[in-house]
């Protein structure tokens, strides 16, 4: 089970940027680390760093991005904030990484 900060509990909701909640039939790859709850549940590393949606195109091809629309970077040298697109690649080069980033 992954426990993910935020939610609504009677009626009161509470929204933390970057935490993607998930819908039925979505897929993702997840950075995963025990929770602090120490109660055998799972959370995602770095909130949307480790949090990655994944998106199937018709030509077979399987992207992932932990960009999110309701998260906002200042991008300095243009002195503006941005919706953060975070990182989109072919889920192959995140495996690829994620290899390199295991051998060392």
């Amino acid at each position: 089970m992954v426990r993910q900060i935020g939610g609504t509990v009677e009626g009161i909701t509470q929204k933390v940027a970057g935490v993607r909640h998930w819908s039925p039939g979505e897929e993702a790859v997840l950075f995963l680390q025990p929770s602090p709850a120490a109660d055998g549940t799972l959370v995602v590393t770095g909130l949307m760093q480790g949090n990655f949606l994944m998106r199937r195109t018709r030509a077979g091809h399987t992207y992932v991005s932990n960009g999110m629309p309701d998260a906002f970077e200042y991008q300095a040298a243009a002195g503006e904030v941005t919706s953060y697109r975070g990182n989109t690649m072919q889920l192959e080069e995140l495996e690829s990484r994620i290899q390199k980033a295991v051998e060392k």
